[in-house]
C-alpha cells in the first residue's frame, strides 16, 4: 500500500525533527563534557613551568626554543633526546612557540584543548559502542574521562604533551576502526594508518594500538567469532592480523627505536631483579584498579620500594586473579568487561615496569589510554540497568562523578609550581629522596641556602649511593661557593651515572671557577657528545674556547 504525498511529508518531517533533536541532544552532551573539563582545569592557564621536565623540554632544549623550522623537524625526527622518540611532541611544542612564545600559559591551554577533544571522541565513542542505547550513559563515560584524577598528570604538565596528543591519534584511530568495520574502504584503511602513525609519533605507548584494534574486533564488533572449527576460526584470526600488519610493523618500529632511546636509562635501573619487577607490575595494576574507583593520595611520583611479598604481593596477586578470572567466566554473557579489562592490562603492559625505566613505581599518566577501557565497560552495564536498579546506578554514578572532579581539582593545584609538586610527593611518600632532591633545587635557586641545605642532607640519608642525591649535594656546595666539596660531589654522581649530562655540565662549571679552564672544556664537552642540543653548554665550551660564534667542541 503506498502512502499519500501528505503522509509522506509528514514522515519526512517527523523524521527530521527527530534528527535535530538528537543534534542538539549530542551538542548538550558535548558541551557539558567541555565545561567539566574547563572547570576542573582552567586554572592550569595560569600556570608556570614545573621544575620536573617543563623547563628541560621546553626551555634549554635549542631546537624548541627556535620554533617550528625545517632544521627542527629533521631534528625531531632524529632526536632520542630525554630517552624518548617521539617526534611529532616535539614539533607540537615548537608550533607553540612560533605562535606563542616561550610563555607557559599557552602550553597549558594547548594541552588542555587536547584534552578537551580527547574527551569528546570518548563520548562519541561510548555512543557508538553503545549502539545509541543511552545518551545518558555514554555521557557519564566522557564525564569520568574528562574529569578523573588519575589523568590530571596528563592535563596539567607541560612535559606530557605526549599523552594528550598521542591520545588524540589513538582515539582517532578507534572511530576510524569502527568506521572500517562499518564499511571497508581503500580511502578508510589509509586513514586508520595515517592516524596509527600520528599516535606512534607523538608516545611510543600507542605501541599497543593494535591490541586495541583487535579487542574492537572482539567487542563490540564480533569479528572474531568464527565459524565453528578450530581451522575456521585460525584463518579468520589471521586475517584480522593481516588487515593490521601495517599498525603491527609501525609499533614494532618504534619499540626499537624506544629501547635504543632507552637503553641508557635501563641500564640505570638494570640492578632491579626481575622477581621485583614482577611482584612491582601485578601490585600495579591493582593500584591502578583501586585508583579508578577511589583516586586518593595522588602524588606526582610514586617512588620504587621494597614490594612484600605476602602482605602486598600475594593479595594483590589474588585480586588481580579474581577479576581476570570472573571476566573470563562471563565473557559470552558480559563480553563488554572482558574486553574492558584486557585493554586495561594490555595497554599498561608497556609502561607497567616489566621493563623499568626510571625511578617510579607507576604514574598517573600511564592510566590516561588504559583507563578507557574500563569506563567504557562500566558504562555499557549501566546503560543495560532497568528500573529501580538504573536509577540507583545513575545516582551513585553522579555520587561518584562529583566526588572524583573535586579530588581532581585538588589535585590539579599540586601542579601549579614546582614547589608544590615535590611538597606533595613528601606528602605522599615522606622517605622520598626524589622529593628532598626536588626541593633543594627549589631552594637553592630562590637563593634560601639553609632549606636547600636541610632537604639534601634529607636526600643524602635516606638514599647514599643515588647520582641524583649527589648532584644536589653538589649544587648546594657549589652555591655557597664550596668548590672543593661541590667538585667531589659532581664526581661522585658522574661515577655512579657517568652519562649524566648535567653533572657533567656542573662540574665544568666548578672547574672553570677554579681556574681549570682546559678541564672544564672537556667536561662540556663531553656533555655535548652526550645531548648536541645543550645550547647553554655549547656557548659556556665557546666562551672558553673563544670559538666563533656556532662553532663546537671540534673547532667546527
Amino acid at each position: 500500500m503506498s502512502l499519500s504525498p501528505k503522509g509522506s511529508g509528514a514522515s519526512a518531517f517527523r523524521d527530521g525533527a527527530a534528527r535535530y533533536s538528537v543534534l542538539w541532544l549530542h551538542c548538550g552532551c558535548a558541551a557539558l563534557v567541555a565545561l567539566a573539563s574547563l572547570l576542573v582545569y582552567y586554572r592550569c592557564i595560569g600556570f608556570g613551568y614545573v621544575g620536573i621536565d617543563d623547563i628541560e623540554y621546553v626551555v634549554h632544549t635549542a631546537p624548541v626554543r627556535k620554533g617550528l623550522t625545517p632544521e627542527g623537524i629533521a631534528w625531531a625526527l632524529t632526536s632520542f633526546r630525554f630517552s624518548n622518540w617521539h617526534p611529532l611532541t616535539w614539533m607540537s611544542y615548537m608550533l607553540d612557540v612560533s605562535l606563542f612564545g616561550e610563555a607557559p600559559g599557552p602550553k597549558h591551554a594547548v594541552n588542555l584543548l587536547l584534552h578537551v577533544c580527547n574527551s569528546l571522541l570518548v563520548y562519541a565513542l561510548a555512543f557508538r559502542v553503545m549502539a545509541g542505547a543511552r545518551h545518558g550513559a555514554a555521557l557519564l563515560v566522557a564525564l569520568f574521562f574528562a574529569v578523573h584524577p588519575l589523568h590530571v598528570e596528563s592535563v596539567a604538565w607541560v612535559a606530557e604533551r605526549k599523552d594528550v596528543l598521542c591520545a588524540l591519534f589513538y582515539f582517532a584511530a578507534l572511530h576510524f576502526h569502527l568506521d572500517l568495520q562499518a564499511r571497508p574502504t581503500v580511502a578508510r584503511y589509509l586513514r586508520l594508518q595515517l592516524a596509527c602513525a600520528f599516535a606512534l609519533m607523538s608516545k611510543p605507548m600507542a605501541v599497543t594500538l593494535p591490541v586495541a584494534l583487535l579487542l574492537l574486533d572482539y567487542w563490540p564488533g564480533a569479528r572474531l567469532r568464527a565459524p565453528a572449527g578450530a581451522c575456521a576460526q585460525i584463518r579468520n584470526f589471521c586475517r584480522l592480523l593481516l588487515e593490521k600488519t601495517p599498525a603491527i610493523l609501525m609499533s614494532a618500529v618504534v619499540c626499537v627505536l624506544t629501547i635504543m632511546a632507552q637503553r641508557d636509562a635501563m641500564s640505570t635501573t638494570a640492578s632491579v631483579w626481575v622477581e621485583f619487577r614482577l611482584q612491582n607490575a601485578v601490585l600495579s595494576w591493582v593500584t591502578y584498579l583501586r585508583q579508578m574507583l577511589l583516586p586518593l593520595s595522588l602524588s606526582p611520583l610514586y617512588p620504587l620500594r621494597p614490594v612484600d611479598p605476602v602482605g602486598q604481593f600475594l593479595p594483590a596477586f589474588g585480586v588481580l586473579a579474581g577479576v581476570v578470572g570472573l571476566v573470563c567466566w562471563r565473557r559470552r554473557l558480559a563480553p563488554w568487561w572482558f574486553a574492558g579489562v584486557l585493554w586495561f592490562l594490555l595497554t599498561l603492559l608497556p609502561v607497567i615496569g616489566l621493563l623499568q625505566v626510571g625511578v617510579q613505581a607507576h604514574a598517573d599518566r600511564y592510566m590516561y589510554i588504559p583507563s578507557l577501557g574500563l569506563l567504557l565497560a562500566a558504562g555499557v552495564s549501566l546503560s543495560l540497568s532497568r528500573g529501580q536498579w538504573l536509577r540507583r546506578a545513575y545516582a551513585l554514578a553522579l555520587i561518584l562523578l562529583v566526588f572524583q572532579a573535586g579530588i581532581a581539582w585538588i589535585q590539579v593545584g599540586y601542579w601549579s609550581n614546582t614547589f608544590m609538586a615535590y611538597t606533595r610527593i613528601l606528602d605522599v611518600t615522606p622517605d622520598s629522596w626524589e622529593g628532598h632532591v626536588g626541593l633543594a633545587a627549589f631552594h637553592a635557586e630562590a637563593n634560601d641556602l639553609e632549606q636547600s641545605e636541610f632537604h639534601a642532607r634529607a636526600a643524602l640519608a635516606i638514599d647514599s649511593s643515588n647520582a641524583f642525591v649527589y648532584a644536589s649535594l653538589g649544587n648546594l656546595l657549589l652555591a655557597r661557593r664550596d668548590f672543593p666539596g661541590a667538585e667531589a660531589s659532581f664526581r661522585q654522581a658522574l661515577q655512579i651515572n657517568p652519562r649524566w649530562t648535567l653533572a657533567m655540565n656542573n662540574l665544568a662549571v666548578v672547574l672553570e671557577r677554579t681556574g681549570r679552564a682546559a678541564e672544564a672544556i672537556d667536561w662540556y664537552c663531553k656533555a655535548l657528545a652526550q645531548d648536541p642540543a645543550l645550547d647553554g653548554v655549547r656557548e659556556s665550551a665557546q666562551r672558553l674556547r673563544a670559538l666563533p660564534s656556532g662553532g663546537g667542541c671540534d673547532g667546527r
